[in-house]
């Protein structure tokens, strides 16, 4: 199929990784050092005080790898930060990820290729989903002018680092924000909002491909069904996974699920164009012949 589902890659990224996992896994790099500190210990003020983290702290919080179609070439990939001083996250490149604890060596290396600021990604989302300026296929992040590069990831990569921006400003509310943003509790509110519709619209597109994989189907099957015609589109735009009613349940696959349905399809595939069934296909068509 040629097709990554990153409702899939989401769900690996977030294996083990509960509220609690994530709150205590926050690094602070001060150029030189990367430290972990514990979600209490960002209540401190002094933590990040220039005199103890220089004057341009990093706070890193995920790490998310490029995948190619040949495993061979994935070693690049995204350090996802927050610039501490311009207030700003950020999804770093770098050709090989480095280990979080060695990034003082390597951090040069790498540049920014998406940066927002946090309420600029409240607005970008706004215009998305309740504005309806443009289409999460369209890519939220480039679309939002957040790219730094002429060449963007797929929309799909772009929807997972946003859930994942989301997911950290909720969690970071508390201990950084606090002080700066009187009314915290509508920011986390509104980015909580906005981040469960970004999984929905994963999900619901795992969940459409997952069904024609289930069902037999193979992309030049669904290349010449127009019935089926919205399927192929929405895999790539994401847009009926936008506007589908709420009501309705798209259970998309986990883990182990989507590992079985993958299995299932293959043997289907091989059974399908094994010998026998190639040999019997020649028969009947010498006979109509």
């Amino acid at each position: 199929w040629n097709i990554l589902d990153y409702h899939l890659y989401l769900l690996s990224n977030e294996k083990g990784r509960d509220e609690h996992t994530r709150k205590n896994s926050m690094y602070i790099f001060d150029g030189e050092e990367c430290t972990i500190r514990s979600y209490k210990e960002l209540f401190d003020d002094e933590v990040l005080a220039p005199f103890n983290v220089g004057d341009d702290p990093q706070i890193v919080f995920n790490i998310l790898p490029i995948i190619d179609q040949d495993a061979s070439k994935c070693h690049a990939g995204y350090i996802l930060g927050f610039n501490f001083v311009d207030k700003t996250m950020y999804a770093r490149y770098f050709d090989w990820i480095p280990h979080i604890e060695d990034l003082g060596f390597v951090w040069n290396d790498g540049w920014n290729m998406y940066e927002v600021h946090i309420y600029d990604l409240l607005d970008i989302l706004e215009d998305c989903f309740d504005l309806k300026k443009f289409f999460p296929g369209e890519g939220i992040l480039s679309k939002g002018h957040c790219c730094r590069s002429k060449k963007s990831d797929d929309p799909g990569m772009e929807l997972v680092m946003t859930i994942l921006f989301c997911q950290w400003i909720v969690d970071a509310a508390d201990p950084l924000f606090a002080p700066a943003y009187l009314r915290i509790g509508n920011l986390k509110e509104l980015t909580t909002g906005y981040e469960r519709q970004c999984r929905l619209v994963l999900q619901r597109a795992s969940a459409r491909a997952w069904h024609c994989i289930r069902d037999g189907w193979i992309p030049e099957d669904l290349a010449r069904s127009l019935t089926l015609n919205a399927w192929t589109n929405d895999l790539y735009t994401y847009v009926d996974s936008m506007y589908a009613e709420n009501e309705i349940p798209w259970p998309a696959p986990g883990l182990t699920t989507s590992a079985e349905l993958r299995e299932q399809y293959i043997e289907t595939r091989k059974a399908e164009t094994s010998a026998e069934v190639r040999f019997e296909r020649l028969f009947n068509k010498a006979e109509d012949d």
